[in-house]
């Protein structure tokens, strides 16, 4: 470190200041902190000096510069801090370096103070040390010396230089005069951290929210490489100067004065421009640095210290905008972001839809307007200052850095590992261009402002089109192939099976049907239709047609009869070409059918001597159109002529001595692999379909007929490659195959490369070119290993390609356009469908190359450095996801590089919600692939937006009968497919405790670490047992984080990572005050309050020894300290008292019974049971405890026994007897054992959690919460109807009776899980709203009021962990549910939804406010919103317990939990439960109020509704978000919709 050998001036007497630092300086000490190595940050100034320096006084300058700023005595201390501070020192030593390099020759001294420099950087600064800057002076000849200067940018800006500097030479000739150099007292760098406290943050994150809003992914910058994550600390930087000309300067300069803007906005304007031109988006942003020295802060202009900002600058790039009116928006929206220039960038990216994770753009503009070499130009007498170069390197990957000047200067600083210098060189060009266009006419629209060179142009449109060839134009493929026959008739031109031609009998036979064709009047202008297999009769039919100067039309016998018909009735042909083999239904098709088969005539038909113009139609090929509907697209004899004589050369005659048809003649291919032999004297060689797809069959047919040249389409041919690579008996099969020839789809480079190294002798060639563009026309050999992409190459002879945006201009290489199509191969567009053959077949703006028209192949593409092309994927197999614009073949790519992958193909897969995710389709030579492995091998190379959510393994993929890919018929990723393919086992300790705990407590075999904890069947219950049983693995987490990090996965990554929790280990006594809900119970003045209880019957196994239990039963209580719990009378002082273990002298604290049933008949075991309950539930003592008994029924040695738990309600709830349970079990274990009693570690004691409310009770945050209870239309809702109108109806316990209705098993479990993918439910959102729909309906009001009940262990203190705390926690409170207009369930589910997610703190401060609060109008107001009639809780799923403890619910009652004198709180309670997998749905009233079917009614409608609410979350239509799915985005429900569909 440069500053280390400096010690920390640490003594308390040399601190001067301590604060905060500001937000920029945060960034730069973080970026320096994640890549300390690569001298990010670290500034450097260097400059010569020539006289008579005096070494000493120099120093001794900078020393006291040093003692005047305050942050150049400052240190940085972050480690084990909250926050980082900066600490001043008031002294500190300065390092400085002297160094004497005299005796060196020039060239050696600057190979030396290169290495220096290089070794600062790298070396960097200690944070903890001052000063963060040293000096180093080098004496380079007697009266020259070079002086260096580093320090870290998190001291200060660029300002800064030239008042520093200015003032060191001010203090030297001070010292050299023996004067005194009197100085200003300079202003604090604190007064600014001071200056951003007092900011307006709320305005600024509004002003920024809005400037960002819709923006949701960085621009790319197209032409880098992007790094994996693995790979982004690698980062090394390397620069590129760009001078203006002195002329293109002063024009800007003088555009700027003109137009009153600064020339950074023209730099801005400027480079705003390339970034739309190369990424092909209209909205760019990118970084911009601001001065950020607020103008109100006095004495700002002379401080020292780091003021600038960056700021993002987003651009909108209409091109038909003039540029000067766009130029003048630039500038005003400068001066916008300049008003909140003090906002740091992490918080500004907060406000923007930008991933978290992502940065918000990666290429940044700095203007540079503090030159230091003027401002030092006349300031020493005593030497001359020359050669004043500066080095910075920011954190951003493209850095443009412009200087102003006679000479504009732009540096551009990019990191290698993301940028070739080639690119950086093409980049600086362009800009280059930009500059020179503005300069020398401003006035014109943004599109026409020119990009490339004329240079670049001339390479794009000649240079790499420089293809004209010539070739015999008047010649037809028939013609030349009876050329051929002259030379060659009796050579071999046809083998079909045991069928073989000569070449004079093929010309024979073809000739005879063409004059019986051309006796049919069939000629020009005619499409023939040919309807027949594979067969020699193919090859004559075809040939036939060409001689009558028709086209043919080949059809396919498989083809569905509509489709042809739908092409005959197109084509109006009245004939159609058959043979023996095509089937009968031919007959049915209308037309004339002319059997081709054995047609055989005994006079010699001579060849037709009719002159047909090259540009006529040779055929017509029919591929499917986006529509369904095919459409036949026109090719020119001119097309096919060039494409053979182009192959003479390229491949060469021996090639063609035996090809093999290896594509069905209805496609293109088939073309040239029937005639191209036939112009050369090979000849052709047609296998069966079966054949193709056989390796011992396909190679035996090779080597037999010594076939000399193959094409395959890559899926084809990567399913081949396996096979033929590892049998060495096959591989001697193909010693006569010369070229293979690959093309169709993308090829992959590691199956071309297994073939290549296994047969070096076989020419590999990638060829592309669309049906449109006469077979293909884009040629690539594969010689060696290109990389992760093989290019398709270059356009072949007399043909021309070109890459245009979406305005066909030329784009440069390296950037992605679409690939266009000119020349002798272009189509003639498609038959009888002049709308779609305008639409593709469009007018060239480059009429220059000799070619009216261009084909829009609908392909994506982009030139390599070396004129190479480089096919990256169809424009429609782009696809955005989360804002990200990805290139599935990219993907693709990767993923066939991975060892066991032999094939893939990944699709954006539609989600039900709207959402994309990346579904990639793989197959594999290995039995069971590693997914794992293989999502972690993608993460080291792509990004994580790229990396696909789910795999599936399949034996093959799917082919169209052409062998390509057919991406159509991929089997859906979801169900059981999905589930499989997305499990991902646990990978360490932490995910191993929690898959266990997620597994036990949600019932499942088996969950994947990836498995949403909700969407599998949790909710907020079941998080707080999670938490428990974690805490006993060893494990600390929180319910929060549960609901934050929703997988296994994400969950570990934060475990252990909570703070210290405030939890008492040994007896807790004392006294407390009540919480809110005891405080509901105390005022409810119940005649019987200590007959309120809850109360498990357990049924156990007979042989349960009765000694143990009841010692387990004392030990709960004992280590369970709210079960200790009493209540003095009526509880006048509202407290409740912890007592200790003594309070009850001699006597048991828990109160234990064995109860002999075991003589009572079996059929009246129950009655007397529910009697003794009773008696049990009755006898409970509030003042003296205990609050708790156990009974222990003996039913004889044949029966399961019954245990009996009563606990009163002020000391249990819902969880808490999940705790207790679970605990009784492991304790009874221990002593069946015979081992020491150990349970896990105590949680926050109740009465501890009793304090801690009362105390939050009074504080602003809570008192917050009170607008949102007032705010809301209680007056809106209406009292439940009556049936009984009895003013002394009794509405108490005894009176009450129940109706309870059961959901299947199987609609709890889809209740439980997957139904919450839909619209990102819980539980308790669907289950209020199918009680709202039936309340609804019931009291014909859409406004309803419910108490509802929570389990109230909200994480309000960071302190305190309730998750093994018994006590009840129990919230209540009232909710209004407002029923939307729309019928529409997913609206109502939604409206529902996100009235829930508003009620703050999931209700708590509700009670807390009303029985806490201190504040009597707070009470008073509150006490004025209606008490809600209708109750309704959720209790959870206790199958968990159940199968925890190995004990079940008994079916028998367990007495009256409540007094049956007790007045009931409502006039209908609603109770769910989950036991024994099914919702049980328990509706409790009052007799005398309500009829029992009536409330049977709204049972079965509720039930109805749920199961209705179930169907539609699982139907195709189910999806959705809203605004509490994205809380920061600040959006509401219309326009989170608006925003949706635009994604």
């Amino acid at each position: 470190m440069i500053n280390e050998q400096v010690k920390s001036p640490i003594a308390s007497k040399n601190i001067e200041a301590m604060y905060p630092l500001s937000p920029m300086q945060q960034g730069m000490m973080f970026h320096s902190l994640y890549a300390p190595d690569s001298g990010v940050y670290v500034e450097q100034m260097t400059l010569k000096l020539k006289g008579d320096v005096n070494v000493c006084a120099f120093k001794s300058a900078w020393q006291k510069v040093v003692d005047r700023y305050s942050i150049l005595r400052t240190s940085f201390v972050w480690e084990n801090r909250p926050t980082p501070l900066q600490i001043v020192f008031k002294e500190v030593d300065l390092p400085w370096t002297n160094l004497d390099w005299q005796s060196l020759s020039s060239a050696k001294q600057e190979q030396q103070l290169s290495e220096l420099l290089q070794t600062q950087r790298e070396e960097g600064f200690q944070f903890k040390v001052a000063p963060l800057m040293g000096c180093t002076l080098i004496h380079l000849s007697e009266d020259t010396y070079q002086f260096v200067w580093t320090h870290h940018h998190i001291l200060m800006d660029g300002w800064c230089m030239s008042i520093i500097f200015k003032e060191v030479l001010s203090f030297y000739e001070a010292e050299l005069h023996g004067e005194a150099c009197h100085l200003p007292t300079p202003t604090p760098y604190r007064n600014f951290i001071t200056w951003l406290t007092d900011q307006d943050q709320a305005a600024s994150m509004e002003f920024w929210r809005e400037n960002l809003q819709g923006f949701n992914a960085p621009t790319p910058l197209v032409v880098d490489r992007a790094l994996p994550p693995s790979q982004q600390l690698e980062s090394k930087y390397q620069g590129l100067e760009l001078r203006l000309s002195k002329d293109v300067s002063r024009k800007l300069q003088a555009l700027a004065q003109q137009q009153h803007v600064t020339l950074s906005t023209l730099v801005q304007a400027s480079w705003g421009l390339l970034l739309s031109r190369y990424s092909g988006e209209s909205d760019v942003l990118f970084g911009v640095t601001v001065s950020g020295r607020p103008a109100s802060l006095s004495g700002v202009e002379n401080m020292v210290g780091l003021f600038i900002n960056t700021l993002p600058l987003r651009l909108q790039i209409k091109p038909e905008q003039q540029f000067i009116p766009w130029l003048e928006q630039i500038q005003q929206l400068m001066l916008e972001l300049q008003q909140y220039s003090y906002t740091p960038l992490v918080e500004i990216q907060s406000q923007s839809e930008v991933p978290g994770g992502m940065p918000l753009f990666e290429s940044i503009v700095v203007f540079e307007n503090y030159p230091l070499d003027s401002s030092l130009a006349d300031k020493s007498s005593s030497f001359e200052l020359s050669d004043i170069e500066g080095h910075e390197q920011t954190n951003y990957p493209l850095t443009i850095a412009a200087v102003p000047g006679d000479e504009l200067l732009v540096n551009i600083s990019y990191d290698v590992m993301r940028f070739a210098e080639e690119t950086i060189e093409r980049m600086a060009s362009h800009l280059q261009t930009i500059f020179s266009a503005i300069a020398d006419n401003p006035q014109q629209a943004i599109s026409e402002l020119p990009l490339l060179s004329e240079a670049e142009r001339h390479q794009l449109l000649v240079e790499w089109n420089n293809t004209q060839t010539a070739y015999p134009e008047d010649k037809c493929i028939h013609q030349l192939f009876e050329e051929q026959v002259a030379k060659t008739p009796d050579a071999t031109a046809v083998v079909f099976e045991e069928q073989e031609l000569t070449y004079q009998q093929l010309n024979q036979k073809a000739n005879q049907l063409a004059h019986a064709l051309a006796a049919q009047e069939v000629g020009r202008g005619v499409y023939i239709p040919v309807l027949m297999d594979r067969s020699t009769e193919l090859v004559i039919s075809l040939l036939a047609i060409m001689k009558v100067g028709a086209a043919f039309v080949p059809m396919d016998i498989r083809w569905p009869l509509d489709r042809l018909q739908s092409i005959l009735t197109e084509l109006q042909s009245q004939i159609l070409l058959v043979n023996e083999l095509t089937p009968q239904l031919a007959e049915t098709l209308g037309s004339t059918l002319i059997c081709v088969t054995n047609r055989v005539s005994p006079q010699i038909q001579p060849n037709l001597e009719l002159i047909i113009n090259s540009s006529e139609p040779i055929y017509a090929i029919y591929t499917s159109g986006s529509t369904g509907k095919p459409k036949g697209v026109v090719v020119p004899h001119r097309g096919i002529t060039n494409r053979f004589l182009w192959m003479n050369e390229f491949f060469g005659k021996r090639s063609a001595m035996a090809a093999l048809q290896t594509t069905h003649h209805v496609y293109d291919s088939a073309v040239w692999q029937l005639f191209w032999p036939l112009i050369n004297g090979g000849k052709t060689v047609i296998p069966t379909p079966e054949t193709i797809v056989d390796v011992e069959n396909l190679t035996n047919l090779i080597h037999q007929q010594e076939v000399t040249i193959v094409d395959f389409v890559p899926s084809i041919f990567n399913s081949l490659v396996p096979q033929l690579t590892r049998n060495q008996a096959v591989t001697q099969k193909l010693n006569s195959l010369q070229t293979v020839i690959v093309g169709g789809e993308e090829i992959i480079p590691t199956t071309t490369y297994r073939f290549r190294d296994h047969f070096p002798t076989i020419r590999v060639v990638n060829l592309y070119g669309p049906t449109e563009a006469s077979i293909g026309c884009i040629c690539y050999e594969v010689k060696g290993r290109e990389g992760n992409k093989i290019p398709i190459g270059k356009p072949i002879a007399n043909v021309q390609a070109l890459i245009l945006d979406s305005h066909r201009n030329l784009v440069p290489a390296g950037v992605s356009g679409e690939l266009y199509l000119s020349g002798a191969c272009l189509g003639l567009g498609y038959l009888h469908n002049s709308v779609k053959t305008e639409a593709a077949f469009v007018s060239n703006p480059f009429l220059a190359l000799g070619y009216e028209k261009l084909y829009k192949t609908g392909d994506l593409a982009k030139y390599l450095p070396d004129g190479n092309i480089e096919f990256l994927g169809r424009i429609d197999n782009q696809v955005k996801i989360r804002g990200f614009r990805i290139e599935l073949g990219e993907i693709e790519a990767v993923l066939s590089n991975y060892p066991d992958v032999q094939q893939a193909v990944v699709i954006a897969s539609e989600e039900p919600a709207g959402t994309k995710r990346l579904v990639a389709y793989v197959v594999s030579e290995e039995e069971e692939l590693n997914r794992q492995q293989l999502r972690e091998f993608l993460q080291e190379r792509l990004p994580g937006y790229m990396v696909p959510v789910v795999f599936v393994t399949l034996e093959r993929l799917p082919l169209t009968p052409n062998g390509k890919i057919d991406r159509k018929a991929l089997p859906a990723a979801d169900g059981v497919i999905e589930r499989e393919q997305e499990y991902v086992a646990p990978q360490t300790e932490q995910e191993q405790i929690l898959t266990d705990i997620w597994q036990e407590l949600l019932l499942r075999e088996r969950v994947s670490i990836h498995d949403n904890f909700f969407e599998i069947g949790g909710d907020s219950i079941l998080s707080i047992q999670v938490v428990s049983r974690a805490k006993t693995a060893g494990v600390q987490i929180t319910s929060k984080q549960i609901f934050q990090h929703q997988s296994i996965a994400e969950l570990a990554r934060v475990a252990n990572t909570t703070g210290m929790m405030d939890a008492r280990q040994g007896v807790v006594t004392g006294v407390a005050p009540l919480t809110p809900i005891q405080h509901l119970f105390w005022a409810q003045q119940y005649i019987a309050a200590e007959h309120h209880n809850q109360s498990v019957l357990l049924q156990v196994p007979a042989t349960l020894e009765q000694e143990l239990i009841a010692t387990a039963g004392q030990k709960l209580l004992e280590h369970h300290d709210g079960l200790r719990l009493c209540f003095p009378s009526a509880a006048t002082e509202y407290q409740q008292i912890n007592h200790g273990l003594e309070e009850r002298g001699s006597e048991p604290l828990l109160p234990f019974s064995r109860i002999d049933l075991s003589t009572t008949p079996i059929e009246e075991q129950a009655q007397a049971l529910e009697q003794i309950a009773n008696e049990v539930q009755a006898s409970l003592n509030l003042s003296n405890g205990p609050l708790m008994k156990m009974v222990l029924f003996d039913l004889g040695s044949e029966r399961d026994g019954r245990l009996l738990i009563v606990i009163h309600h002020l000391a249990v709830d819902g969880v808490s007897w999940r705790i207790l349970l679970s605990d009784l079990k492991t304790i009874y274990q221990q002593l069946i054992a015979k081992k020491p009693i150990q349970l896990s570690p105590k949680t926050t004691a109740f009465i501890d959690w009793a304090e801690k409310l009362n105390h939050y009770a009074q504080s602003a945050i809570l008192k917050s919460e009170l607008g949102y209870w007032l705010k809301r239309p209680w007056e809106e809702a209406t009292e439940v109807p009556i049936d009984i109108a009895n003013e002394r109806a009794d509405n108490t316990i005894g009176s009450a009776e129940t109706v309870s209705v059961t959901l299947s098993e199987r609609e709890t479990h889809q209740l439980l899980g997957a139904v919450h993918e839909a619209y990102n439910t819980q539980i308790n959102d669907l289950l209020l709203t199918g009680l709202a729909q039936t309340l609804g309906e019931w009291t014909e009001n859409a406004t309803v009021i419910i108490n509802l009940e929570g389990h109230g262990r909200e994480e309000l203190f960071e302190d305190v962990d309730l998750s093994r705390t018994v006590g009840w926690f129990t919230s209540l409170f009232p909710i209004l549910l407002q029923l939307p207009d729309s019928a529409e369930v997913s609206e109502t589910i939604k409206s529902v939804k996100e009235q829930l997610r508003a009620i703050p703190q999931r209700g708590i401060g509700y009670g807390i406010l009303r029985y806490l609060c201190q504040e009597v109008e707070v009470k008073e107001q509150l006490e004025k919103i209606p008490t809600p009639e209708i109750s309704f809780n959720y209790l959870g799923q206790f199958d968990q317990v159940q199968s925890a403890t190995g004990w079940r619910l008994a079916p028998e009652s367990s007495g009256f939990t409540y007094s049956p004198q007790q007045h009931r709180q409502h006039q209908l309670d609603i109770n769910c439960l989950v036991t024994a997998g099914e919702l049980q749905i328990t509706w409790s009233y009052g007799s005398q109020i309500h009829q029992r079917d009536t409330i049977e009614r709204l049972a079965q409608s509720y039930l109805q509704n749920i199961r209705a609410l179930i169907e539609h979350c699982q139907s195709e239509e189910a999806y959705g978000y809203t605004p509490s799915d994205f809380p920061e985005a600040g959006l509401n429900q219309s326009e989170l919709d608006e925003l949706l569909k635009l994604l």
